[in-house]
């Protein structure tokens, strides 16, 4: 026999002995809804249990409401099934609200991370492999699909289609994941939620409006904000409108006339439309979720009562600016540039304009500078003003802490594209070792913050310095006092600083004169 044949037959024995280890051990819980099985892994050593509803397929008259609870089923529920919802280039279903548990070996009373995917509120599901170095820490890690695109955010406003469809979802999810997780040895008491991008605005909000209150302990928001211009829209309808006639509708603007429309359209038709859906305020009923303006709750009604982590890099519009020529110039009138999360007029808009140029761009002549003062001028807008903001209303009316962190390693120092979801690779990289690197210390952060709400609790050689939370007193007259604002940078040098005033004082005086108020009803 040659070589290459007895190395074939070798590992077609182990993959057959893989094979029937995993089919021997397996792991039955009872649940709510019925037994759920999981099978074994062993790197790292874990159960995994794929595919487990936490509702029932959002279908016909159901598409765009609050889903309803999962059947009862009889007999056992093999966990083996890997979901996505419709989306581009994937194979998707509508049978899709699910959860994806990875459950440590051998341990019980577990602390347990629960994730929100990003994909700006148009793709992505809800990881089918683990973290690994959380499992090996004794971390439950949970991962959520839910609805998204024009099923999980087509928002008319209406009964039949209220919005918001996508955050009912993550809300049922949390039910769900609480009344549950104690049948996989998991601690209901000590539930993280960690959203990244659309994720992390899903959780502001699901914080705000208060409908998931006790549902988890601890929040990790990476890289999104609810008070960011691209995150709540001002014009739902319109934007179905716009999407019904992309897909052939002739009718009019009548609510009902469009819900029986968007009810009997095939869903895989909605991946052939431009129309863009993000969360929407909805009218307010007594299933309304989001009825509220977000700067409005942050600022008077809400206070969050929990310890949250929140890190920011720059902004995934970032990527947009490089190599595309229109940010190689100035354009004269800069006013389309503007925020659209502002209401200014006619009068004075070409003065604030002037004035936003000014600031940004100044005298800069080369193409170079000139993109690199468009990508500050984006980070500002879409990420750092208004994730610091909220940073600091937050942890003013918080009595837990808040923790602020500013990521800012590149690849080089000459790399131009933006770092943005950098943190949840490092923090959910495979690659688990003791090299003192910058996924190291994120993951040790990330793990003492799941599980005692501290990321730096005590000083090691991996982590020399105390991670320092944002100051409580930082607010007066609703105006936030930024320099004294601290933050921890996680970079080429890992330290506690305090924001440089200028850019969040330019924009405060804006926003405090121009900001643009969501439409809601009472």
């Amino acid at each position: 026999m040659l070589l290459g044949e007895i190395i074939l037959v070798i590992l077609i024995q182990h993959l057959v002995i893989g094979y029937v280890e995993l089919l021997a051990r397996h792991w039955d819980v009872k649940t709510t809804q019925g037994i759920v099985r999981g099978y074994y892994k062993s790197n790292p050593p874990h159960f995994a249990f794929l595919g487990v509803p936490y509702a029932r397929p959002p279908t016909g008259y159901d598409r765009f409401k609050a889903p309803k609870p999962p059947v009862q089923w009889d007999g056992i529920f093999e966990a083996i099934y890997r979901l996505k919802c419709p989306q581009d280039n994937e194979n998707g279903s509508e049978d899709c609200l699910v959860l994806n548990f990875f459950i440590p070996d051998n341990l019980t009373n577990m602390p347990v991370l629960v994730h929100f995917h990003d994909g700006f509120f148009q793709s992505g599901w809800g990881y089918h492999h683990p973290p690994p170095y959380f499992i090996k820490q004794g971390i439950i890690v949970v991962t959520v699909n839910y609805r998204i695109g024009a099923p999980g955010f087509l928002c008319l406003q209406s009964p039949e289609i209220p919005g918001n469809a996508g955050l009912k979802d993550q809300v049922a999810a949390l039910y769900w994941i609480h009344r549950n997780i104690i049948k996989f040895n998991g601690n209901p008491q000590y539930i993280t939620v960690y959203g990244t991008g659309s994720g992390s605005v899903s959780i502001e909000i699901l914080l705000l409006s208060g409908i998931a209150d006790g549902l988890f302990q601890k929040a990790i928001l990476e890289s999104g904000s609810v008070l960011s211009p691209s995150s709540i829209t001002y014009s739902p309808v319109e934007i179905a409108m716009n999407a019904a006639i992309e897909l052939g509708y002739q009718g009019d603007k009548n609510t009902k006339s469009m819900e029986t429309f968007f009810q009997a359209i095939s869903v895989m038709n909605f991946l052939n439309i431009t129309s863009i859906f993000v969360p929407c305020i909805e009218k307010i009923t007594l299933y309304s979720l989001f009825n509220d303006d977000p700067m409005d709750l942050i600022k008077f009604k809400k206070s969050v009562q929990i310890p949250m982590l929140i890190v920011y890099s720059d902004p995934k519009e970032i990527d947009l600016i490089d190599n595309n020529k229109i940010f190689q110039t100035i354009p004269e009138n800069f006013g389309h540039l503007l925020p659209n999360n502002l209401a200014i007029d006619t009068s004075v808009q070409e003065k604030v304009a002037k004035l936003t140029k000014g600031f940004y761009f100044g005298n800069i002549l080369t193409e170079e500078d000139i993109t690199q003062c468009y990508r500050d001028y984006v980070n500002d807008i879409f990420m750092e003003y208004p994730v610091v903001k909220s940073s600091a209303f937050y942890a003013y009316n918080n009595s837990n802490p808040v923790f602020l962190m500013k990521f800012s390693q590149r690849e080089n120092e000459h790399a131009f594209k933006g770092n943005y979801g950098k943190v949840l690779k490092l923090v959910f990289s495979d690659k688990v070792d003791n090299s003192h690197d910058i996924g190291d210390i994120l993951k040790n952060m990330w793990s003492n913050f799941i599980k005692l709400g501290d990321p730096t609790p005590i000083t090691t050689s991996l982590i020399p310095d105390v991670w320092m939370p944002v100051e409580p007193n930082i607010i007066i007259d609703e105006k936030v006092k930024y320099h004294k604002i601290n933050y921890y940078e996680c970079g080429e040098k890992n330290k506690n600083k305090e924001i440089t005033t200028q850019q969040f004082t330019f924009w405060e005086h804006i926003y405090m004169k121009f900001y643009k108020n969501h439409k809601y009803f009472k």
